[in-house]
């Protein structure tokens, strides 16, 4: 394929550099977690913003704590944003984090000790903040991108304009990395749309608008129930319907179902 010649392979260099971020990838996600992410939307983070790092999703954290005991280190895994529930007097955590300036996981030569388990979306999306089909209401371009300098000689030559082009060369140069990117968005989109489903269906009852420092309080003071078992206690799930679920998330089928209809090869990932 023409594109698979002219955008260059990425090529990780293991520099390290994305097993330190602490904070945001952009000012602009910054400014509206500060805004909106401290009790005026259903889902509120319950750390400060220059904490935030190493987010993990509620079916990672479990995870990422066994490895945590394997590996005999404390990782300061904690809750980092969910839902305070007013019906079941819960707080929903959705997602955890590892509050570390950097990943907690690192040897002393500066290489993941966990590489050949199974990783967080946050490590295998790097170098992407996210990808060009995640709706934040802009033009896609290079701030699909974090900063790292081995991308450098490939964002000058992608395609913005035209998506399918723009997909094909994504793919064509990140490969699975690119995939584990659309997954991770798909991933908040699916979570998202089911807390609306939740609220429209008064399933849940988030508190909205309260003084934060009171709602901080009563959150820590709360009982505390993971996403995906709460909605297997709801009747949304069957018990082992979440196995699944996180399965096909972890393979990136749903990734590979969008990103082939941009693909001249319909049978890629068959």
């Amino acid at each position: 394929m023409a594109y698979m010649e002219e955008v260059p392979k990425f090529k990780c260099s293991a520099c390290g550099k994305c097993c330190r971020i602490r904070g945001f990838s952009s000012e602009e996600k910054k400014k509206f977690v500060e805004e909106y992410g401290y009790g005026k939307m259903p889902i509120v983070h319950v750390v400060p913003i220059d904490e935030i790092s190493f987010p993990l999703w509620d079916f990672e954290a479990k995870r990422f704590k066994e490895y945590e005991n394997d590996k005999k280190i404390d990782a300061n895994i904690r809750p980092s944003k969910g839902i305070m529930d007013l019906n079941s007097d819960r707080f929903i955590v959705l997602n955890y984090h590892m509050n570390s300036e950097e990943c907690p996981f690192l040897s002393e030569d500066g290489k993941c000790s966990i590489y050949e388990k199974r990783r967080a979306f946050i490590c295998s999306l790097f170098p992407f903040n996210r990808s060009p089909f995640l709706d934040i209401g802009k033009k896609e371009g290079n701030d699909i991108f974090g900063d790292c300098p081995n991308i450098l000689k490939i964002i000058d030559k992608l395609d913005y304009e035209n998506k399918k082009t723009f997909v094909s060369q994504l793919y064509g140069s990140f490969g699975q990395t690119f995939l584990a990117a659309v997954q991770h968005d798909h991933i908040i989109e699916w979570s998202n749309r089911l807390v609306i489903d939740m609220m429209k269906n008064k399933v849940i009852r988030p508190a909205i608008n309260y003084p934060y420092a009171f709602l901080l309080k009563r959150i820590e003071n709360a009982e505390k129930i993971d996403f995906t078992d709460f909605i297997v206690e709801a009747g949304i799930m069957k018990k082992d319907d979440p196995i699944g679920v996180i399965k096909k998330f972890e393979s990136f089928a749903d990734a590979k179902k969008i990103v082939e209809e941009y693909l001249d090869d319909k049978n890629l990932f068959k």
